[in-house]
């Protein structure tokens, strides 16, 4: 099972982002693609153009652009029961809040709920970005699903950022499936693991980011998952 997770910024560049979907190999052919900071019509046009079903939910449009402002679950494989979860507190200064799409995608007759979520940035206190956190885990808990993947840009700046929410999964028995991978963002000659993916009830065999896609300021975040055991809990991201 391959997963993707990309924030495509303000979901502007979605045709270039549905030619690099298709075009890199890492990308191509993915299971379940996860996408941040999309809008509706966004999201069905990169469907489309990849040959995929899809969902999306928004907390609120964006200040900046006056668009929806969301989470989207494509796939090849049917998706059922989406649902929009949301996230506690807003933007300080925007009023902006953040959500999770939570959806049941059936990859080959087994049923993975799904997360793409996106949370708050580093103006926001640590504590209120652990609560953010924490929903995302009771969610999971509650749902008491046995195969699970989330994945998302959860604007982890700092270590103690990546520590914290690497916790936060673990408690509820998700392993951060792709480690392995580099920074997915880059300022000032500096890279970030802003994005992650995490997964309970699946193995990883690889994961990296595709640095040659050009579409957003993140780059995509890949990870190939098996089912069976895994590593145990960590708070290691």
């Amino acid at each position: 099972m391959r997963v993707v997770t990309w924030n495509i910024r303000f979901g502007v560049e979605f045709d270039t982002a549905a030619r690099e979907l298709q075009r890199i190999d890492s990308l191509r052919d993915a299971d379940i693609v996860l996408l941040q900071e999309m809008d509706e019509a966004g999201t069905a046009a990169i469907a489309g153009m990849i040959g995929a079903g899809w969902v999306f939910r928004s907390a609120a449009a964006h200040r900046t652009t006056g668009r929806d402002f969301g989470n989207a679950i494509l796939s090849r494989w049917p998706i059922t029961d989406a649902v929009e979860i949301g996230l506690p507190h807003r933007a300080f200064v925007q009023g902006q809040p953040r959500s999770a799409t939570r959806a049941t995608v059936e990859v080959d007759g087994l049923a993975v709920s799904t997360y793409s979520v996106h949370t708050e940035i580093r103006s926001m206190r640590l504590e209120k970005r652990v609560e953010q956190f924490v929903a995302l885990a009771d969610d999971v808990r509650a749902m008491r699903a046995p195969v699970v993947v989330i994945g998302g840009d959860f604007n982890t700046v700092t270590g103690r950022d990546v520590l914290v929410l690497g916790e936060a999964m673990a408690n509820v028995g998700l392993a951060c499936v792709s480690r392995g991978a580099g920074p997915t963002f880059r300022r000032f000659k500096r890279g970030f693991r802003l994005d992650h993916v995490f997964a309970r009830g699946l193995s990883v065999r690889a994961a990296g980011e595709a640095r040659e896609a050009t579409a957003s300021d993140h780059v995509p975040l890949w990870a190939e998952l098996t089912i069976g055991p895994r590593s145990a809990p960590t708070g290691h991201v």
